[in-house]
């Protein structure tokens, strides 16, 4: 029976999004069964979702099926595993909204326990390029406006805890999109003596799935301290060069740098958020008088919670330092154009000189080139000046437009100083 709240919709939005999909249930998924009376679990392969059917009766089924997005030859096998499994909408809308973080819980009439949540990181594959440590892109091909220290990769992943109900199912988890790292940490289980403890407390499972994706989230964030910690030092080393410190910085990689912190500053945040969820929802389940195991295992989250916040303050750290490179760059950049402005102000001034030192002598050849002066040679041979009559009105045009020009450039100055002075603090600290 179907949850009022439950939207349909989001499941023709899955096919819609896939598109032509394929007909059919298939989907490669991984199985690990652990059964009362035998010692070890079973791993199997399973190509279709209906194949689960015919397994035999077991007491806890992992399943790992690949992520949950909406592709022509697996929309279908997704579906299928969601209605069989009775995966609620809202997980199913989680992943169609790419959430950063989500996390749900709900007891059916049955009597079944289900819990799930997504998780997203920005992921980053670190290599060593020209002994220097680089971001680089999966799928560069993909992104033909590739920069350094880009990458487009993300990790995406979703999982789903079924417990209980109606003739005591056993437990189920189905993890869509997990690392490598957690299918091998649970194959390493299958021999495990105290697999039945998950019977009794099905939290152990989300405890695990926290636990690799804290280990996958720091790593994540070792990685990108160790590219910048590189940036870093190379920019601090050119600080002390005069002319080559500003022209040697590289913007865009410290812009896709930052990025990548912000990136991982949200993941870790969300993860925090994610493990506060699991606690409340598991102390809900459990009552005021947890047992032991059940009182343990609300122990380890909050353990894996203090982890989280051990990365989350790494993180907020390297953003600091970020916005500190940052801040020096542009300084750098700034001293040096400045270093350019006080050049060219000393080949102005340097213009600004000879232009005084030759001022009188053009004055003086316009003065005599004009007609004003004639120059003759008188009847007898000698060389004569005649000063025209006219010449006063040189000077009665020349002396008033000067005084004036002067005394419009006082007045403006004036009220330029006037003005400042009037303006109030808030506005003249911008100028």
């Amino acid at each position: 029976m179907s949850s009022f709240c439950e939207d349909p919709s989001r499941i023709e939005a899955f096919r819609s999004i896939a598109q032509r999909a394929v007909p059919g249930d298939q989907l490669n998924i991984t199985v690990l069964e652990w059964t009362r009376g035998h010692a070890v679990g079973q791993r199997e392969h399973l190509a279709l979702v209906s194949d689960l059917a015919k397994r035999p009766e077991c007491q806890l089924r992992i399943i790992f099926a690949p992520l949950d997005v909406p592709q022509a030859e697996s929309a279908n096998g997704h579906l299928a595993l969601y209605e069989r499994f009775a995966v609620p909408t809202a997980f199913l809308s989680g992943r169609l909204q790419s959430v950063s973080k989500s996390f749900g819980g709900r007891r059916d009439e049955h009597g079944t326990e289900t819990s799930w949540f997504h998780f997203l990181a920005k992921n980053l594959t670190v290599q060593k390029l020209d002994n220097r440590l680089r971001i680089v892109d999966p799928y560069p091909s993909s992104h033909p406006l590739h920069r350094s220290q880009v990458s487009y990769n993300w990790i995406k992943s979703g999982y789903f805890l079924s417990s209980g109900g109606a003739g005591n199912a056993g437990v189920t988890l189905v993890c869509f999109g997990a690392s490598q790292a957690l299918v091998q940490r649970f194959e390493r289980l299958l021999p495990h003596p105290a697999w039945e403890d998950v019977l009794r407390e099905p939290f152990v499972l989300h405890d695990i799935v926290v636990d690799e994706l804290y280990l996958q989230l720091d790593n994540l964030a070792w990685s990108l301290a160790d590219v910048f910690r590189e940036i870093e030092s190379g920019t601090l080393n050119r600080a002390g060069e005069r002319d080559a410190a500003a022209g040697s910085i590289e913007f865009v990689p410290l812009h896709n740098v930052s990025k990548h912190i912000i990136y991982l500053k949200e993941a870790s945040d969300a993860a925090v958020s994610l493990v506060d969820d699991l606690c409340a929802h598991h102390k809900r389940l459990t009552g005021e008088k947890p047992s032991l195991l059940s009182a343990s295992i609300q122990d380890a989250l909050k353990y894996k919670k203090g982890l989280f916040q051990s990365t989350q303050l790494r993180l907020t750290s390297l953003e600091k330092r970020m916005q500190n490179i940052i801040s020096l760059s542009f300084n750098l950049v700034n001293q040096q154009d400045s270093r350019i402005m006080q050049q060219d102000s000393g080949s102005m001034k340097t213009i600004a000189a000879m232009t005084l030192i030759f001022l009188p002598g053009t004055l003086i050849a316009s003065l005599f080139s004009s007609n004003f002066f004639n120059f003759n040679v008188g009847s007898d041979g000698q060389s004569e000046v005649r000063l025209s009559s006219y010449f006063w009105v040189f000077w009665i045009i020349a002396v008033p437009l000067t005084v004036l020009t002067v005394v419009l450039w006082r007045l403006y100055q004036f009220s330029t100083r006037e003005k400042l002075k009037n303006r109030p603090v808030r506005w003249r600290n911008f100028l």
